[in-house]
Parts: C-alpha cells; sequence; structure tokens
C-alpha cells in the first residue's frame, strides 16, 4: 500500500476455506518497506492488475504477462528486489514460467517453474538486481508454458523495491 499517512500501523495476514474445507499452513514470512514518500535514495513500485477473469497464454517463448509492467528511477546504484504473486494454473502436467526483466535483461535467476499442472493456488517469487545504474529503468514480469499447454494468471500483483548500493559487496572480490 502507498501513500499511507506518518505513524504506527498494524499489518494482518487473514485467511479462510470454502465452507467445509480444511486449511494448513506452514513456514510463512511477512515483510515490509517503509520509505517517506518522495525519497530518492529508497524506493517501491507497486502493481496489482485489475481483479477479474484469469489471463491465458499458450506462448511456449516469454511474452509479457498482462499489468506487470512498471517504470521507475533511481538516484545512484542500487540492488533490486522484484517480487512477483499471482493465482496461477497450468493446463495437464505442463509447466508455467515466469521471469522479471529489467531494461529488457533477466534479472537474478533468469526464470523459475512457477506452477506445475493444474490450479495450485497463489505463487510468489522474488528475483534479484544487483548494481542497477542511476537513472531511469522498466521492469516487466514475462510468462511462458510448456509447447502444448494453457497457462492462467488471476489476480496478481508485482513489488519492486530498490535500495542504495552497500559497498563492499561482500559477495564479489574486494581488491580486483
Amino acid at each position: 500500500r502507498e501513500k499511507l499517512p506518518a505513524g504506527l500501523h498494524t499489518v494482518q495476514i487473514q485467511w479462510h476455506t470454502d465452507p467445509g474445507g480444511m486449511a494448513l499452513r506452514g513456514d510463512r514470512t511477512l515483510a515490509l518497506f517503509a520509505a517517506k514518500a518522495g525519497a530518492t535514495r529508497v524506493g517501491l513500485k507497486l502493481k496489482a492488475a485489475p481483479s477479474g477473469p484469469a489471463k491465458e497464454t499458450q506462448s511456449a517463448g516469454f511474452v509479457p504477462m498482462p499489468g506487470m509492467l512498471t517504470n521507475f528511477s533511481c538516484s545512484g546504484h542500487a540492488d533490486l528486489q522484484i517480487t512477483f504473486s499471482g493465482e496461477v494454473e497450468a493446463s495437464g502436467d505442463k509447466r508455467l514460467f515466469a521471469r522479471a526483466l529489467v531494461d529488457g535483461v533477466p534479472a537474478s535467476p533468469g526464470d523459475v517453474v512457477f506452477a506445475k499442472g493444474g490450479f495450485t493456488g497463489t505463487h510468489a517469487f522474488t528475483f534479484t538486481q544487483e548494481d542497477l545504474e542511476k537513472g531511469s529503468h522498466i521492469v516487466e514480469i514475462q510468462w511462458a508454458v510448456d509447447p502444448g499447454g494453457k497457462a492462467f494468471v488471476g489476480d496478481r500483483t508485482r513489488a519492486v523495491s530498490f535500495l542504495p548500493r552497500q559497498f563492499p559487496n561482500l559477495g564479489q572480490p574486494l581488491f580486483g
């Protein structure tokens, strides 16, 4: 949620099942991100596609997922997180793949198996991009399905957050 007033807020996750159903929950997380409106060193861009009929693809090659494109700017080198979630389904035993592009280049990992065979509920995955250059950028979620299959996505969201690059990156050599 964007544009909250300053102050303390409560975040609560709720769930339910169909009448007579049973639900189980296992490991779970809740991650929050807060920044002042207009902050230029950190940022969060949220997108929820309009609710409505599920969208369909039969493409075995990656194509844009409807409603999952955004533009943003960062004021310096930044590390980027792209979290995509959606109600997904793949026909038969086919796999649905997802990937995030940053300025037309796949983020890490290059793509993931997002669902396999039938309706399996809501899924989520976070893609990353290290050391993004200062300036304007485009993030897009794409999807594909195994040849001969169909994939569907209903309600879906995408969150892009970026933080200033932390030096040094201890995952990389420091001196050459």
